[in-house]
């Protein structure tokens, strides 16, 4: 990914471990709140090489290609594993039976309301992502948006609570890369948008124990746009597991 620098919010490696807590009361929940996180480290790109010259000769005329690059403005990173259980317990938060899981499927959800309404996230649009664009202070045409971005129009199929989403239901979405650079065999990310809330939802699908961009074994990768005219963006995650 590519732009230009922008502080403290751009592609660095967050770890996250997260643990999901499924009552078995409930036949098809919502996304939950995770029980923690384990924030194991972050890092920023540094881009630009060494000062290049060339010397330059009254009369000539001389063509040049001229490689450069720069980090984004627009996109944060994460990336990291996922473990969870399903459990039977009464309301006080007494253990009669729990299930162990470190290997759950299901997806990752992300979003910058603490709450969303589930009921209405659907399918993003195209007026949802220029609305957005527009709230996160992202020009039009960046090469770097989200509609840039998510430029893909395919992903596995998927559930959020009682509603299930079939395969390539949904027209935006993208894949992080891995150490080979661009796929889409792991981590389908589906732009979506609670019209509730009007804001968009990013989910993630749980790829376990895939190769990521830096060689390592993940479960998860997610871009997440930031609001180019403040330093931080917080957003909010949750996960239902299955």
């Amino acid at each position: 990914m590519k732009g230009s620098e922008r502080n403290a919010m751009v592609l660095f490696g967050l770890a996250v471990t997260l643990g999901i807590l499924l009552f078995s009361t409930i036949a098809a929940a919502d996304p939950l709140n995770p029980l923690s996180k384990n924030i194991i480290g972050s890092e920023r790109g540094t881009v630009g090489g060494s000062p290049i010259s060339i010397d330059a000769q009254a009369g000539n005329v001389t063509a040049v290609n001229i490689n450069g690059e720069a980090l984004t403005t627009v996109w944060q990173g994460y990336y990291g594993n996922i473990t969870g259980a399903i459990t039977l317990e009464n309301a006080g938060g007494s253990v009669f039976y729990n299930w162990s899981d470190a290997s759950p499927t299901g997806e990752l959800y992300v979003a910058r309301v603490s709450s969303p309404t589930w009921a209405t996230v659907d399918c993003a649009n195209l007026t949802h992502i220029t609305t957005e664009e527009t709230a996160l202070g992202i020009t039009l045409n960046k090469v770097d948006g989200i509609n840039e971005t998510f430029s893909k129009s395919t992903h596995d199929a998927f559930s959020l609570g009682s509603r299930s989403f079939i395969a390539n239901n949904c027209s935006f979405t993208t894949n992080g890369y891995n150490n080979a650079g661009p796929q889409s065999a792991s981590w389908d990310e589906v732009l979506l948008y609670d019209s509730t809330s009007t804001a968009p939802v990013f989910a993630t699908i749980i790829g376990q124990d895939s190769t990521a961009f830096n060689s390592g074994t993940v479960d998860f990768e997610t871009l997440i746009p930031v609001n180019t005219t403040q330093t931080l963006t917080t957003y909010y995650f949750f996960v239902e597991l299955s």
